[in-house]
C-alpha cells in the first residue's frame, strides 16, 4: 500500500475554545480500493496550554467528520489531551501522539488533518511545537502526520 507523511516544523498558536484546524498537518492519501484501511499515526513534538491547570485538546479528523473520540460524557471529547496540573504551565513541553486504523470504504481522495482547542473553561493558548514561554531552556519540536494504506 501507499504512504504518505507531512511534517510540520513551525509554530502553532492558538486562543480558540472552538475547534480550530493546526496548518500544516493535513495529508490526502487516494484508496486503491474501498477495501482497504487506513493506518494514521500522528505524533506532535510539543503540545501544551501556557496554563499548567487547563487542557490542550486534539481531534482526528477525515475530511470534516471526527473519526477517533472519547464517547459522550462531557461534551468535551476528543482524540488526545493534555492538562499539567502545575502553576508553571508556560514553560512545560510534552509530545502527544495518537494512531488510528480507518475504514474510508472509498477510492476518493480522502484527508486527514488534526484540530486543536483549549479546554472551554478557561482563558489560554495552545501551542504546538514549542513550549508557552519561550526562553533558553526551551526547543522548537517536529510534528508529523502520516498514513498508510493497508489492503485487505
Amino acid at each position: 500500500g501507499q504512504v504518505v507523511s507531512t511534517t510540520k516544523t513551525d509554530t502553532f498558536s492558538s486562543a480558540s475554545a472552538t475547534w480550530t484546524d493546526l496548518t500544516g498537518m493535513s495529508v490526502a492519501i487516494t484508496p486503491s480500493a474501498t477495501t482497504s484501511k487506513i493506518l494514521i499515526l500522528v505524533n506532535l513534538g510539543s503540545f501544551v496550554t501556557d496554563n499548567g491547570n487547563k487542557r490542550a485538546q486534539g481531534l482526528l479528523l477525515r475530511g470534516t467528520t471526527s473519526i477517533a473520540e472519547g464517547d459522550s460524557a462531557t461534551g468535551e471529547e476528543c482524540t488526545f489531551a493534555f492538562c499539567g496540573r502545575t502553576s508553571d504551565g508556560a514553560y512545560h513541553q510534552f509530545s502527544a501522539s495518537a494512531s488510528f486504523l480507518d475504514s474510508p470504504s472509498s477510492t476518493s481522495e480522502t484527508t486527514y488533518k488534526l484540530q486543536v482547542q483549549r479546554g472551554p473553561d478557561a482563558a489560554g493558548t495552545v501551542y504546538v511545537n514549542r513550549p508557552g514561554t519561550l526562553d533558553a531552556n526551551g526547543g522548537n519540536t517536529v510534528s508529523t502526520i502520516t498514513v498508510m494504506e493497508v489492503l485487505a
